[in-house]
């Protein structure tokens, strides 16, 4: 099983926290632009639950940011099934630069905001306390994670599985190409997505998820072919159920 963190990424943090207490900086800076957070500039969400220190530009930007949840139909290739994804959040400017600092410059920071918000979604379901509720996150490669130093996706589920008081487990398991790096799909078109995904994502046997209602979790929706192919591989291990939440959707 992939860890989440990497062991040098583990180390890294440590050793930035012991060069902030050696060398404390009076200034707070700004989680997203490294400007000085002013006063009591820092950004705060009663939905989200979460602090985020930043500077009053960023701060007003996040007060504009459509927060607005919303469900789209999403049909699974294979088997024709209809399936629900839920969104938090738009695409937009500011979003775009909060989830490629979370997911590419190592600011996981940001993990709880992002998750505060997907876990306000799925507190709007009707969740069942007799039947099983497996929160399950959309896997990276080995590659993908060693590259960034952490799995974002799997500390999103985790956090998301705590303030939803859920058990989370990475049900599925990604494929690497055979010369050991896998292409971004963000940059690929729906039909190209379709047919490379088609037989990248597997079942983990470790975790059974037979009988389960999946919380499916990635960070981003847009064709919705990573959602599609993870979902058919969950149905098809037994799953009785598959639902999609994301951070943002791409409109």
């Amino acid at each position: 099983m992939e860890p989440t963190v990497t062991r040098r990424f583990w180390w890294r943090q440590r050793a930035n926290l012991v060069l902030n207490w050696v060398f404390p900086n009076a200034e707070e800076l700004c989680v997203l632009c490294g400007r000085p957070v002013v006063g009591a500039a820092a950004a705060t969400e009663e939905k989200s639950n979460a602090k985020l220190n930043m500077c009053l530009f960023c701060a007003q930007d996040l007060s504009t940011c459509d927060a607005t949840p919303t469900a789209q139909t999403l049909r699974l290739g294979g088997s024709g099934q209809l399936m629900t994804v839920h969104s938090s959040l738009v695409y937009d400017h500011l979003v775009r630069t909060m989830v490629r600092s979370w997911k590419y410059d190592g600011v996981i920071a940001l993990t709880n905001w992002f998750a505060g918000h997907v876990a306000s979604v799925i507190g709007q379901q009707s969740l069942d306390p007799t039947a099983g509720t497996l929160v399950v996150p959309v896997p990276s490669t080995r590659d993908r994670t060693q590259k960034r130093g952490y799995d974002h996706v799997r500390l999103l589920t985790n956090q998301i599985s705590l303030l939803c008081h859920l058990h989370s487990a990475p049900a599925l398991k990604r494929l690497q190409n055979g010369d050991g790096f896998t292409q971004s799909q963000t940059a690929k078109s729906a039909v190209e997505r379709q047919r490379g995904l088609s037989q990248v994502y597997l079942h983990n046997k470790e975790v059974s998820v037979r009988g389960q209602r999946i919380f499916l979790v990635d960070d981003i929706v847009t064709t919705g072919a990573t959602l599609s192919a993870c979902a058919e591989r969950l149905m098809h291990a037994g799953a009785a159920s598959v639902e999609c939440f994301v951070i943002a959707r791409v409109l």
